[in-house]
């Protein structure tokens, strides 16, 4: 479920409902508003490139659909408690992205045209269903320990067993490797080392620091966060620094290589 606030412009409100699934409706204007969003973030115009919005429109719906297919689920698992105390820190959490994404708490209200309460009251609701999904699908995953080591053996030990992509292509590539030199390295490394000093000093959240500054498409928008990973999912470097770190302790930058 995505959490999101994006002014309508000239297109205006669109009513009507674009699925049903279980209980919960979905209107066209819930997909409009997301939609928009995403191509907004992607820097696309839906008045010039309008077939390009059309599939990010339909790509919404289906995320939507199985959003609330999972939800239906998780609502029925009654393991699954999520405390109003929990909302309330994440819906802070989504708001304060959202601000420094604006400029400024007043540029996110007009966008959201909206107020502070009614944004809280609006969207409480999607937050709660939002952690309700990502829990039910840990817990449905967490029983499962999939190395990244593992898949790899798995796959250079039965590789010539594995089915052949039915299209294939032939091409040849000249690449030459391109490393950046140590004085950009060493710029770099400073740049990362003062955001790390703002948030020692509190001057900065690393969320917020990770919005503005993250060059990660999939984790610069919700502030960096990987979410759940277990041992073996992700490069070696970033592990053996990232294990080791007590709750709240920040490491120095870490290069990895990729």
């Amino acid at each position: 479920m995505f959490f999101v606030f994006c002014p309508l412009g000239a297109q205006g409100r669109v009513d009507g409902i674009a699925a049903i699934v279980g209980d919960n409706i979905i209107l066209h204007s819930d997909v409009l508003q997301q939609a928009q969003f995403i191509a907004l973030d992607q820097k696309i115009d839906p008045s010039k490139s309008p077939y390009l919005f059309e599939n990010i429109y339909l790509s919404t719906l289906n995320g939507l659909v199985n959003q609330y297919t999972v939800l239906g689920f998780a609502e029925k698992d009654t393991n699954l408690i999520i405390s109003n105390d929990e909302v309330d820190r994440a819906l802070d959490q989504q708001i304060e992205s959202f601000i420094v994404r604006a400029g400024s708490e007043q540029l996110f209200l007009d966008m959201a045209g909206m107020s502070m309460r009614q944004i809280r009251s609006e969207y409480w609701k999607d937050i709660k269903n939002m952690m309700m999904v990502e829990r039910f699908q840990f817990s449905k995953i967490q029983g499962f320990d999939i190395s990244r080591v593992e898949v790899e053996t798995f796959y250079y030990t039965y590789k010539d067993s594995l089915p052949i992509v039915p299209e294939q292509y032939s091409f040849s590539i000249i690449e030459l490797p391109f490393t950046a030199g140590s004085a950009s390295e060493q710029k770099t490394f400073d740049f990362l080392l003062s955001l790390k000093g703002e948030i020692e000093k509190n001057d900065a959240s690393f969320d917020s620091l990770a919005i503005i500054h993250s060059h990660d498409p999939g984790t610069s928008s919700i502030g960096g966060a990987l979410g759940f990973t277990t041992r073996g999912s992700l490069v070696h470097e970033f592990e053996e620094t990232a294990y080791s770190l007590s709750l709240g302790e920040i490491s120095d930058p870490i290069k990895t290589p990729m």
